[in-house]
């Protein structure tokens, strides 16, 4: 006699369940959540976090489906593979985005990604609303232009927002902001306040794809400003003592979509394999403490030729210790690597003549990637030199003019950090 289990299944009668068949259906039964990320690691990295502690701590499965434009998937592949047995996914065939002008901005390519993808999306939800117990679909921030697919499938559509929540706030203000100002938001002459009790933002702060009201780009961020309150929900890579001031102006704007403070999801393992992984780490290891700048421009920052060679003059007159990750060039789109970190040329050939080596013993430069997450961790570190620390300092569109100043930003940067660390 074979060994099986009996059950009573709603319009379904009496059936019969081998032992080989109970965990089938133990995985039928499981309540599985969808997640659609657009293309790049800058979203996917945060949400494969989100998943883990979905199927880790409060027993889901997750199924990404994942929209391409046809660059690379390597690194989100290399990414997803290294995520538990409960967490699968599926990439989509890449929509054809041939019609966009090269100039395009990387926003308008990736919302264009996800809502061409829309049709191709319908059949893997169909199935898997037949199959198993599907109880909700989130999308990134870029998801409310496809938030009426949850509707399709009779599931909620949740938003998770990667960004702080005064971000969320200027998203949720855009439309008030559109309607009240004519002008180009650098131009305002005074700072806005979001929301009550919210700190002040200068026009020339907000994010890139607002601030030229003439581009493509911009009608698709109020558009999805206007859809958040679509959402089911909203879970905001924050907490409450980290932005209490943006969480309770935001939950006492009326018309709000619920909120759900889940951060901070913070990504603790590798996701690349390399032929020396742990490089970068043995080098700091032989640095003394609060001693290296590292210099990363995210998963898809892209400098020009001309800002490459300043950025590399200004290190080397700079004497200062530092690791940077330095990827190939783009002289016309700073976004370049988004879509596709990878790429045929060595990076390291556009650095100038002989740098490699005036600058041994004293700094490492690595081609397209290292881990991050373990340099900022180390003690040699002692300070971070990024996109978003260019333009606090420097300003925008400005900042690689000038190696001597470069320098001694970077030299200011590790002296600081040793002062507040006591060094």
């Amino acid at each position: 006699m074979v060994e099986g289990l009996m059950l009573y299944i709603p319009n379904k009668g009496i059936s019969y369940f081998t032992a080989a068949n109970v965990q089938n259906f133990q995985k039928m039964m499981t309540p599985r959540i969808v997640i659609i990320p657009t293309p790049g690691l800058g979203q996917l990295i945060p949400l494969t976090e989100f998943a883990k502690q979905l199927v880790l701590h409060h027993n889901f499965c997750v199924t990404f489906l994942l929209p391409t434009d046809g660059s690379s998937t390597a690194s989100q592949l290399s990414l997803l593979l290294t995520l538990p047995a409960s967490i699968s996914h599926l990439f989509l065939s890449p929509v054809n985005l041939s019609d966009l002008p090269l100039d395009t901005h990387i926003f308008t390519r990736i919302v264009l990604t996800l809502t061409r993808s829309i049709p191709a999306l319908r059949d893997p939800l169909r199935q898997l609303s037949e199959s198993t117990r599907l109880v909700a679909i989130v999308f990134d921030l870029f998801g409310p232009v496809a938030l009426n697919l949850a509707g399709e499938f009779g599931v909620p559509g949740y938003i998770f927002f990667a960004c702080s929540a005064l971000n969320l706030c200027l998203n949720l203000c855009l439309p008030k902001l559109d309607q009240k100002h004519t002008c180009q938001y650098r131009h305002l002459p005074d700072p806005v306040q979001l929301f009550p009790g919210c700190v002040l933002v200068h026009g020339i702060d907000m994010i890139d794809p607002v601030q030229e009201r003439r581009n493509e780009a911009y009608e698709l961020v109020l558009d999805i400003a206007k859809r958040y309150k679509e959402a089911a929900g909203i879970m905001v890579n924050s907490f409450l003592d980290l932005e209490p001031a943006v969480f309770k102006a935001l939950s006492e704007n009326e018309g709000m979509a619920p909120l759900f403070p889940i951060g901070p999801l913070i990504q603790t393992g590798l996701i690349h394999a390399a032929a020396e992984p742990d490089q970068c780490l043995r080098w700091l290891d032989q640095q003394p403490s609060v001693s290296v700048l590292f210099v990363s421009f995210g998963s898809g920052g892209t400098l020009s030729s001309d800002q490459i060679i300043e950025l590399a003059f200004g290190l080397e007159i700079s004497r200062q210790r530092f690791i940077w990750v330095i990827r190939n060039p783009n002289d016309k789109d700073a976004s370049a690597a988004y879509f596709n970190r990878q790429a045929s040329n060595d990076p390291l050939q556009f650095l100038p003549d002989g740098f490699l080596e005036r600058i041994r013993g004293l700094g490492l430069v690595v081609p397209l990637w290292a881990p991050q997450i373990q340099i900022l961790n180390h003690s040699s570190t002692g300070g971070f030199f990024n996109a978003l620390w260019v333009e606090l300092n420097l300003g925008k569109h400005c900042w690689w003019y000038s190696s001597n100043c470069l320098a001694t930003l970077c030299r200011a940067t590790i002296e600081c950090s040793r002062v507040e660390r006591g060094f």
